[in-house]
């Protein structure tokens, strides 16, 4: 077992091995995560979302707390369509568990993850639980579903801070998109939170080909979908990155964007890649 991050705990049965928040083993159990038969079920019944399907787990009834949003961890890209779900090992999300708990450490608004478990018997399936972030969209639920307007504008900004805090955190996420962004109005004001820390990193100096790269990223993922294209203008997306470069402290915004319009060149390349099936 690797090593856990402060303030979590590993317990496994016969069917599954996890970890979940130090303390809450009682609530973990009655909210069905520890049955493989639950998960399985909970999970076919949630709605498709990304690669896979997701499930609300509400909290035991009389006990405090927020619902989880509970997950499957996928393969991607054209390996996914030949092994979907199988992995050799469970390291994958115990590092996604020790990345987000030092991000969150060092201030990125990145949701907790409350559990990770894993099938006993190889190849192994992986689940993950983050807590449910009130109020919330994705910036793809934002985009199709808002007018423009102030409103469309604040969740467009929140998320664009999110994304910058993320950086200045010195984090580079692993497959930053449009889905991986999700904006919170609970507060009355949009906050804005990075999703899916798999594969992101923390390198030894994060410097502009980390930020080109990331968020020459994002605009790619938009490409992979014309609805949102119809949705997102190019005045949004300048929105984005201006507000990107103003907050907390000014970065140029001329050699930002001219930086990520050379790797937007590649993207016709990229639209091959799709229609084939490489994501």
């Amino acid at each position: 077992m690797s090593l856990l991050p402060p303030g979590y705990e590993a317990h496994g049965n016969e069917d599954l091995g996890y970890v979940h928040r130090s303390g809450e083993a009682e609530m973990i159990q009655e909210m069905g995560l520890t049955d493989l038969f639950t998960l399985e079920d909970m999970l076919a019944a949630g709605p498709r979302r990304g690669r896979g399907r997701v499930f609300e787990v509400p909290p035991p009834e009389e006990t405090p707390g927020r619902p989880l949003v509970l997950k499957q961890v996928l393969h991607g890209g054209l390996y996914g369509r030949l092994n979907r779900d199988r992995f050799l090992r469970c390291e994958r999300v115990l590092r996604e568990l020790r990345l987000t708990a030092a991000a969150r450490e060092r201030g990125v608004p990145v949701p907790e993850i409350a559990f990770v478990g894993w099938t006993q018997r190889r190849p192994r399936r992986l689940f993950l639980a983050t807590d449910q972030v009130p109020g919330s969209r994705t910036l793809e639920q934002v985009i199709l579903e808002e007018r423009r307007g102030p409103r469309r504008a604040a969740a467009i900004r929140a998320a664009a801070i999110a994304v910058r805090e993320m950086h200045d955190a010195g984090l580079v996420h692993g497959d930053l998109n449009i889905r991986n962004l999700m904006v919170s109005e609970a507060e009355g004001y949009p906050e804005g939170f990075v999703l899916d820390l798999d594969r992101s990193h923390f390198p030894r100096r994060l410097g502009d080909s980390h930020r080109t790269a990331n968020l020459a990223r994002l605009l790619r993922s938009l490409e992979k979908s014309p609805e949102l294209r119809r949705h997102l203008s190019l005045r949004d997306r300048a929105r984005f990155l201006r507000d990107y470069c103003r907050a907390p402290r000014p970065l140029s915004h001329r050699r930002l964007s001219g930086r990520i319009a050379g790797r937007a060149r590649w993207f016709r390349l990229h639209r091959l890649a799709w229609w084939i099936g490489w994501r």
